[in-house]
């Protein structure tokens, strides 16, 4: 599969574009929609949280911060699995061609997300600049907690990507585990807020280990081998779905063209 990729790369990113370019096609607006979807979710959570809740992460930082941090490798993990989950089923006149690499499809929607994550760091970035926030050597720390998340968002997407082709409820399933999904991990709440005797349970969820990760880049700058235990759980559990997934891929690949 790895050399598929490099095989394919170009393919791989052509097609990335073209899935961020048909999403749009046709409005005039263009690309300008997706900033300002991002955005108006941004403010609504901003509004309701540090307005209406008056919540306050503490230590001085604000919650558009803390909130941006934690959000926007969220969505690139949410909207990363709700596409590829679809991807066999939207591009069946691919699939049923015997050539085509059906495995680099969860990579391309992947690679779109990685694209609109990109736009989104832009804009931390701005709001670390207008908070007066120093940077460091620590903020490029970053690419290794996005890297851990694409390995996580590959293997996930080959399992989802392949059940939903041949059980289609596995896709609606997938968005409700998203909604409770989201609320388990700390995006609008801190670490701090939970019982020391609860947080074991919370670490265990992967995504905890990333969006701390992100935190700890942007905000307090802390290295990534502090917790070495959390980053082993993280590895053990991020590999395993790696190849649980690509093993199941395989191996139930062959039945697409007969469902499709």
């Amino acid at each position: 599969m790895i050399k598929q990729f490099h095989i394919h790369k170009n393919m791989i990113y052509l097609m990335a574009l073209k899935t961020i370019q048909m999403q749009y096609a046709g409005t005039a607006g263009g690309g300008l929609w997706f900033i300002l979807n991002r955005l108006s979710l941004v403010l609504v959570y901003w509004f309701v949280f540090s307005v209406g809740l008056k919540f306050t992460p503490g230590e001085n930082v604000p919650f558009i911060l803390m909130f941006l941090c934690g959000w926007i490798p969220w969505m690139t993990f949410a909207d990363s699995l709700s596409s590829t989950s679809e991807s066999i089923i939207n591009n069946q006149y691919l699939v049923k061609k015997t050539t085509f690499p059906t495995d680099i499809l969860p990579l391309v929607h992947l690679l779109s997300n990685l694209i609109a994550h990109g736009f989104m760091l832009i804009i931390l970035l701005l709001i670390l600049i207008f908070n007066k926030f120093p940077f460091s050597i620590y903020n490029f720390q970053f690419l290794y907690y996005l890297f851990a998340l694409s390995i996580f968002c590959i293997g996930l997407g080959w399992f989802f990507s392949a059940l939903n082709t041949l059980h289609k409820d596995i896709g609606q399933g997938l968005r409700v585990i998203l909604n409770i999904w989201f609320w388990l991990t700390p995006i609008v709440w801190t670490k701090g807020m939970i019982p020391e005797k609860y947080l074991i349970f919370i670490q265990l969820n992967p995504m905890y280990y990333i969006i701390e990760g992100y935190k700890y880049s942007f905000i307090y700058h802390i290295p990534f081998w502090q917790d070495i235990f959390l980053m082993c759980y993280f590895w053990i559990v991020c590999l395993a779905t790696l190849l649980g997934g690509a093993y199941l891929f395989e191996k139930l690949r062959w039945d697409f063209p007969e469902v499709l």
